[in-house]
């Protein structure tokens, strides 16, 4: 069974065990790189880069392709700033939100914590406010801090094809909705995504997989990074198509398979899915 037909039928799902959740994830992330590689594609964006190692990554794998990496926390920015020569390695690294159209956005910061040092709730940083502002990690404060911002449909130009990279804490409807004509040339994307609500507003999984589908993109593969919130792997169609792709998904869920457990969720029963995981068995 490929790894396609796996996610479709729900074979993929949540591992307790720390060891197995990051084999899940560094497989993930090795697949990606693989099918970015071989897409070739003129544009790389990295939306919530932190230290932008993807598209150092890529820049370094994907010959001629312009890449930008998008951190819209300026106190992780200046960070890696201080680390890194972004303009030496090829990236183009700007402090700078994804969003849906305005040239500004208003992120909230995390200032305090009852209960923890401010390090270990950096998640909650964000362009949406968490629901969870209470409980296990005490009570978090926030202050409001204004970013510039732009859109993927800006960031394309003239690129005839695409590849995303997003880990935004909840964020992707906002990042997406700024990106349909990003979509319609996207080859590629990873994206984290959370089951059940975490952030005021946020797009759920299911959300995620029907946006990127009426673009033809496609969810491919999972890991197991945490119960209600994990990673996916999204194709065009038109790569599906290519034999390597296919190869490079059957050996992958090859790889995986130890790492995944069976679970049923509504996103096995989304109709995206099912279409992807039917072309696949017909294929197989």
């Amino acid at each position: 069974m490929t790894a396609l037909a796996r996610l479709a039928t729900g074979t993929n799902g949540y591992a307790t065990d720390p060891h197995t959740r990051y084999r899940s994830t560094f497989l993930l992330d090795e697949l990606f790189h693989e099918l970015v590689r071989g897409a070739k594609p003129e544009l790389f964006i990295e939306a919530g880069a932190f230290e932008a190692a993807a598209s150092v990554r890529v820049r370094r794998e994907v010959a001629g392709a312009r890449v930008v990496a998008f951190e819209a926390n300026p106190r992780n920015a200046e960070h890696f700033r201080g680390l890194r020569d972004y303009e030496a390695l090829g990236v183009d690294y700007r402090q700078e939100a994804l969003a849906e159209g305005a040239d500004t956005a208003t992120m909230q910061m995390v200032v305090g914590s009852s209960t923890r040092d401010i390090k270990a709730v950096e998640g909650f940083n964000g362009l949406l406010r968490r629901t969870d502002n209470a409980g296990y990690l005490g009570h978090v404060t926030f202050e409001e801090v204004v970013v510039p911002a732009t859109t993927l449909n800006a960031t394309l130009n003239d690129a005839k094809s695409s590849a995303l990279w997003m880990d935004v804490e909840g964020a992707s409807g906002i990042v997406l909705a700024g990106g349909n004509k990003f979509l319609e040339v996207c080859q590629v994307a990873k994206i984290e995504v959370e089951s059940e609500v975490s952030w005021v507003g946020q797009w759920l999984d299911v959300d995620v997989v029907a946006a990127l589908a009426r673009h033809k993109i496609r969810p491919v593969a999972r890991d197991t990074q945490g119960s209600d919130q994990y990673n996916l792997i999204f194709v065009s169609d038109a790569l599906l198509r290519r034999s390597d792709v296919s190869a490079s998904l059957d050996h992958h869920g090859r790889r995986s398979q130890r790492e995944l457990r069976r679970q049923q969720s509504r996103l096995r029963r989304h109709p995206a899915v099912r279409g992807v995981g039917r072309k696949i068995f017909r294929r197989s």
